[in-house]
């Protein structure tokens, strides 16, 4: 999944879709995991939400910089 990342002439990282992509999927294959990383990539992209869940091939899907802080997950253990 990560091969098809490429960087634009502006520097910023984009994914190119292939048929039946989802953009959680590309989240988590890009970022590593779930977090807020999702909801980041529906705000960077927010017109590719017009296609539905399923994703058709040859989109490009911006990849935006998120910082640590915002990828971490606020949790509660069964103790608190």
């Amino acid at each position: 999944m990560l091969n098809r990342v490429v960087t634009s002439l502006t520097g910023e990282k984009v994914y190119i879709t292939i048929d039946g992509d989802v953009l959680d999927a590309i989240a988590y294959a890009y970022y590593g995991k779930h977090g807020k990383n999702t909801e980041a990539l529906m705000e960077a992209n927010a017109d590719l939400l017009a296609y539905g869940p399923t994703l058709p091939a040859g989109l490009r899907v911006k990849l935006p910089t998120i910082s640590q802080e915002e990828q971490a997950q606020a949790f509660k253990t069964l103790w608190d």
